[in-house]
Protein backbone atom coordinates (compact mmCIF):
# COMPACT_ATOMS: atom_id res chain seq x y z
CA UNK A 1 0.00 0.00 0.00
CA UNK A 2 1.37 3.11 -0.88
CA UNK A 3 -0.53 6.70 0.13
CA UNK A 4 0.20 9.15 -3.09
CA UNK A 5 -2.41 6.36 -4.72
CA UNK A 6 -4.47 6.92 -1.60
CA UNK A 7 -4.49 10.35 -0.69
CA UNK A 8 -4.80 13.54 -3.17
CA UNK A 9 -3.24 16.60 -1.49
CA UNK A 10 -5.84 19.41 -0.60
CA UNK A 11 -5.87 22.82 -1.24
CA UNK A 12 -8.76 25.31 -0.43
CA UNK A 13 -9.26 28.96 -0.09
CA UNK A 14 -12.08 30.39 1.93
CA UNK A 15 -13.44 33.95 1.25
CA UNK A 16 -16.65 33.92 2.89
CA UNK A 17 -18.39 31.74 6.01
CA UNK A 18 -19.87 29.35 3.31
CA UNK A 19 -16.17 28.66 2.66
CA UNK A 20 -15.07 28.04 6.27
CA UNK A 21 -17.81 25.85 6.83
CA UNK A 22 -16.12 23.62 3.64
CA UNK A 23 -12.99 24.35 5.20
CA UNK A 24 -13.83 23.52 8.85
CA UNK A 25 -15.42 19.83 7.73
CA UNK A 26 -12.13 19.14 5.98
CA UNK A 27 -10.02 20.39 9.59
CA UNK A 28 -12.55 18.72 12.06
CA UNK A 29 -10.21 16.18 14.17
CA UNK A 30 -7.21 18.16 13.49
CA UNK A 31 -4.24 17.96 16.18
CA UNK A 32 -2.52 21.11 16.71
CA UNK A 33 0.15 21.81 19.30
CA UNK A 34 0.52 25.15 20.89
CA UNK A 35 3.35 25.50 19.06
CA UNK A 36 1.84 25.77 15.51
CA UNK A 37 0.05 28.80 16.17
CA UNK A 38 1.56 32.06 14.87
CA UNK A 39 0.43 35.37 14.98
CA UNK A 40 1.99 37.86 13.32
CA UNK A 41 0.82 41.26 14.17
CA UNK A 42 2.36 43.78 12.31
CA UNK A 43 1.80 41.34 8.98
CA UNK A 44 -1.95 40.98 9.96
CA UNK A 45 -1.82 37.11 9.22
CA UNK A 46 -2.58 34.26 11.78
CA UNK A 47 -0.76 30.86 10.86
CA UNK A 48 -1.35 27.23 12.25
CA UNK A 49 0.20 24.22 11.35
CA UNK A 50 -2.18 20.85 11.83
CA UNK A 51 -2.41 17.32 12.10
CA UNK A 52 -4.88 16.56 9.75
CA UNK A 53 -7.09 13.24 10.04
CA UNK A 54 -8.24 12.55 6.16
CA UNK A 55 -11.78 12.48 6.22
CA UNK A 56 -12.48 11.95 2.63
CA UNK A 57 -9.76 8.65 2.14
CA UNK A 58 -11.28 5.84 2.43
CA UNK A 59 -9.78 3.15 5.55
CA UNK A 60 -7.72 0.58 4.26
CA UNK A 61 -7.88 -3.40 6.09
CA UNK A 62 -4.43 -4.28 7.13
CA UNK A 63 -4.20 -7.79 8.57
CA UNK A 64 -7.91 -7.31 9.75
CA UNK A 65 -7.55 -3.44 10.82
CA UNK A 66 -8.34 -0.72 9.48
CA UNK A 67 -5.95 2.08 8.75
CA UNK A 68 -6.61 5.46 8.55
CA UNK A 69 -4.51 8.46 7.11
CA UNK A 70 -3.41 12.15 8.44
CA UNK A 71 -1.60 14.54 7.15
CA UNK A 72 0.31 17.97 8.08
CA UNK A 73 -1.89 21.04 6.97
CA UNK A 74 -1.20 24.44 6.54
CA UNK A 75 -3.48 27.19 7.25
CA UNK A 76 -3.31 30.96 6.96
CA UNK A 77 -5.88 33.65 7.79
CA UNK A 78 -4.96 37.12 5.85
CA UNK A 79 -6.36 40.51 7.15
CA UNK A 80 -6.58 39.70 10.99
CA UNK A 81 -6.28 42.56 13.16
CA UNK A 82 -6.86 41.29 16.63
CA UNK A 83 -6.89 37.26 18.05
CA UNK A 84 -8.40 36.74 21.38
CA UNK A 85 -8.80 32.91 22.82
CA UNK A 86 -10.56 31.14 25.71
CA UNK A 87 -9.53 27.98 27.55
CA UNK A 88 -6.09 28.12 25.72
CA UNK A 89 -2.98 28.99 27.02
CA UNK A 90 -0.90 29.61 23.84
CA UNK A 91 2.48 29.37 25.86
CA UNK A 92 2.29 25.92 27.26
CA UNK A 93 4.29 23.90 24.78
CA UNK A 94 3.11 20.68 26.21
CA UNK A 95 -0.50 21.48 25.09
CA UNK A 96 -2.42 20.00 21.75
CA UNK A 97 -5.54 20.46 21.14
CA UNK A 98 -8.33 18.97 18.97
CA UNK A 99 -10.19 20.90 16.00
CA UNK A 100 -13.50 20.85 15.66
CA UNK A 101 -14.76 23.51 13.50
CA UNK A 102 -14.45 26.75 12.10
CA UNK A 103 -17.21 29.33 11.40
CA UNK A 104 -17.58 32.76 11.35
CA UNK A 105 -20.79 33.99 13.48
CA UNK A 106 -21.00 37.94 11.62
CA UNK A 107 -19.01 40.00 10.21
CA UNK A 108 -15.48 40.47 11.18
CA UNK A 109 -14.90 37.22 13.62
CA UNK A 110 -13.40 33.68 12.77
CA UNK A 111 -14.29 31.26 15.36
CA UNK A 112 -11.69 28.28 15.66
CA UNK A 113 -13.56 26.06 17.75
CA UNK A 114 -11.07 22.99 20.00
CA UNK A 115 -12.85 20.98 22.33
CA UNK A 116 -12.80 20.92 26.16
CA UNK A 117 -14.37 24.30 25.24
CA UNK A 118 -11.45 25.71 23.94
CA UNK A 119 -11.73 28.96 21.52
CA UNK A 120 -9.53 31.40 19.53
CA UNK A 121 -11.60 34.21 17.76
CA UNK A 122 -9.94 36.37 14.62
CA UNK A 123 -10.97 39.59 13.78
CA UNK A 124 -10.73 40.28 10.00
CA UNK A 125 -10.66 43.09 8.33
CA UNK A 126 -12.46 40.70 5.28
CA UNK A 127 -12.25 36.78 4.95
CA UNK A 128 -9.28 35.11 3.31
CA UNK A 129 -7.57 32.14 4.17
CA UNK A 130 -5.91 29.72 2.71
CA UNK A 131 -5.14 26.28 3.72
CA UNK A 132 -3.04 22.91 2.14
CA UNK A 133 -1.72 19.74 2.69
CA UNK A 134 2.02 19.91 2.84
CA UNK A 135 3.10 16.20 2.97
CA UNK A 136 2.47 12.69 1.91
CA UNK A 137 -0.14 11.24 4.54
CA UNK A 138 0.64 8.64 6.80
CA UNK A 139 -0.94 5.72 8.49
CA UNK A 140 -2.96 5.51 12.09
CA UNK A 141 -4.77 3.30 13.90
CA UNK A 142 -6.53 6.04 15.38
CA UNK A 143 -9.81 7.30 14.08
CA UNK A 144 -11.56 10.19 15.98
CA UNK A 145 -14.88 9.32 17.42
CA UNK A 146 -17.65 11.99 18.88
CA UNK A 147 -20.26 11.07 21.07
Amino acid sequence: MTFHQQHTPLKLRAEDQQDLRVMGAYLQDSLIPMTAFYYNKEGKHFSILANRFCWEVSPQLHTGTPLYSRVHSGLHFSHVHHVRHKGIDLKDPTKTVNLLTIHGDKEGEIHLLFSDQCEICLHVEKIMCHFHDLHEAWWTHQKPEHP
